[in-house]
């Protein structure tokens, strides 16, 4: 018998996929138009904790970035494979030119949904 999926919407973004005893963020960036099938990215669960370090790391990285060099174009890989950018479309992206954040706003709701993601991992594998 198949496992019973539960989806959650997270406020930052995507969504938590609960299957079974694992979980997941889910992530679906849409094409410009319908010939184009859009991205999916998915981070699991018990990377969550790693993902969150990665944002708050490469959020100050941006900020550092952006103090001395204004908008001097300047482009970085940073952790977790992320892209971090200054000058046009500044922030810190997810993946490619994939959700963007540009404030600490933005950073804290997505450290709270991944915290959020952690702690139901860490009650599913118990």
């Amino acid at each position: 018998m198949a496992d019973k999926i539960m989806r959650e919407k997270l406020a930052s973004g995507g969504e938590m996929v609960i299957s079974g005893n694992n979980c997941r963020i889910e992530y679906f960036f849409p094409g410009p138009d319908k010939r184009y099938g859009g991205v999916h990215i998915n981070i699991p669960g018990e990377k969550a904790y790693a993902y969150a370090c990665a944002w708050k790391n490469n959020f100050d990285r941006y900020m550092e970035l952006v103090s001395i060099g204004g908008r001097t174009l300047a482009a970085e890989r940073g952790e977790m494979g992320m892209v971090i950018r200054c000058g046009f479309m500044s922030g810190v992206y997810l993946s490619g030119n994939h959700m963007r954040i540009a404030d600490r706003e933005q950073l804290g709701q997505i450290l709270k949904d991944y915290e959020y993601v952690q702690k139901k991992y860490k009650e599913l594998v118990r």
